[in-house]
């Protein structure tokens, strides 16, 4: 059971940052925090789902300033489709990079994981492809900062 509460901090850590100094939690500080909320780890449901539990059970409780990391992304598309899409998320997405080659135009952002299934979904429908790149809130990250 402590092996689960411990593994439910280690998720917590990687997905979420200080939304005053834009670093990364570290394992231990959210350790601290489940205890002073009295949160009690639950072997039958999974250590990721719980972690996630635990996010919104921190940011209500007010313990310890925590919000999710921003997700990184990349939109390959036309230059049409790049501006439609950055014209309708721009109040949600920072754009980090932008380059135009001939295999398409490109561009990476960062974006709430709130967030993540519309713009997938507007970027299906308008004809573009969402990549992947970072989900986690990495040590060092300048983009954080």
């Amino acid at each position: 059971m402590d092996s689960v509460y411990k593994d439910i901090a280690s998720i917590v850590a990687e997905k979420c940052i200080d939304p005053q100094t834009k670093r990364p939690l570290t394992a231990a500080l959210v350790e601290r925090a489940m205890h002073d909320v009295h949160y009690s780890a639950n072997a039958r449901r999974s250590a990721k789902q719980q972690a996630l539990d635990v996010i919104k059970l921190l940011q209500k409780s007010n313990v310890m300033p925590i919000e999710r990391a921003p997700m990184r992304l990349q939109l390959v598309a036309t230059e049409a489709v790049l501006l439609a899409f950055k014209k309708e998320f721009a109040p949600i997405i920072t754009v980090v990079q932008e380059t135009q080659s001939t295999a398409g135009n490109t561009c990476e952002f960062t974006i709430d994981p709130s967030h993540y299934r519309n713009v997938d979904k507007s970027v299906r429908e308008q004809g573009g492809s969402l990549q992947f790149v970072d989900a986690g809130a990495a040590q060092g990250d300048t983009a954080l900062e």
